[in-house]
């Protein structure tokens, strides 16, 4: 049986400012008035109905006008930038144009989002002002990114938080809650947060075979930064004869279903290594001797 280094990391004081605050708001005339976005992002599933976007009209005073008279309007159009196509992706209700009033100076915009049966990946709306008309200027928030999420993910079953559950090589059961998110650009290539407890900082990556049943997830990656390790890398030991996976090798990952029930399991020995500036090993911060993973 192969023995195993650990590393106690050191546990840095943190030292608490407090600042003294004014309890005076800020002051500013009509003159200063804008309108905006109350959001600059939002996203939603394709399968989501429809989003509503506030835009707000920020004065001190309302602005002056005749009771129920409209103060402005605003255009909303959508920007050349948008990926997301309308009648495809989604539709804008109603005219498109927004009216304020004294007593009504937030409106909102009604986007419905359009579903279909095919993965195209996400797109992206991008809503922006146009036409403004009042006594009111257009403020810095004048854009609304809307990212409608494609629900045909071919990946979809497995995306999601995982219960993780390993025996530490320092005694000891390591429980805690792990990701697994898509690639925004290869549907083949998933990115793992917190695959090892206790070590981790930074996501690693993974790629799914063709038959979605393992998950390579190359060792060498940078899974933890420090200041006071020069470099904290995943690696591993490869199941059955636990011999170290040179770098350029993986982790296998087997995925597995069980009566509906999604399942990660790595008979590898796993975890985060720590390496001075020569790149002699220091240790590891935790090396998990395998583990299973339940989706939640």
């Amino acid at each position: 049986m192969k023995k195993f280094n650990f590393i106690y990391g050191a546990v840095a004081a943190v030292a608490l400012i407090f600042a003294s605050c004014s309890n005076e708001q800020p002051k500013f005339d009509d003159a200063d008035a804008f309108v905006a976005f109350t959001k600059s992002a939002v996203s939603i599933d394709e399968i989501g109905g429809s989003v509503e976007v506030p835009v707000l009209l920020t004065s001190l005073g309302g602005l002056e006008e005749v009771e129920g008279v409209s103060v402005g309007t605003v255009g909303i159009s959508v920007d050349p930038s948008s990926t997301a196509v309308k009648g495809v992706h989604y539709e804008i209700e109603g005219t498109g144009n927004l009216s304020f009033t004294k007593d009504a100076p937030t409106q909102t915009i009604k986007v419905k989002i359009l579903d279909n049966d095919q993965f195209t990946g996400d797109v992206k709306l991008v809503l922006t002002f146009n036409n403004v008309i009042g006594k009111f200027n257009e403020g810095k928030n004048n854009t609304c990114t809307i990212t409608i999420v494609d629900d045909e993910h071919p990946l979809g079953f497995l995306l999601g938080s995982y219960a993780c559950q390993g025996e530490s090589n320092f005694g000891g059961t390591v429980e805690d809650v792990i990701t697994i998110v898509k690639d925004e650009k290869d549907i083949n290539t998933v990115w793992i947060g917190n695959m090892v407890p206790g070590g981790t900082s930074k996501k690693v990556y993974g790629i799914v075979n063709e038959d979605k049943t393992e998950i390579k997830i190359p060792v060498a990656q940078t899974i933890a930064t420090s200041s006071s390790y020069p470099s904290i890398l995943l690696n591993a030991f490869a199941y059955p004869e636990y011999d170290a996976i040179e770098a350029g090798g993986n982790i296998t990952a087997y995925i597995v279903e069980e009566d509906g029930q999604i399942y990660i399991v790595i008979r590898d020995f796993y975890g985060s290594q720590v390496f001075d500036a020569s790149g002699a090993s220091l240790g590891w911060l935790e090396l998990l001797l395998g583990s299973v993973w339940t989706k939640q």
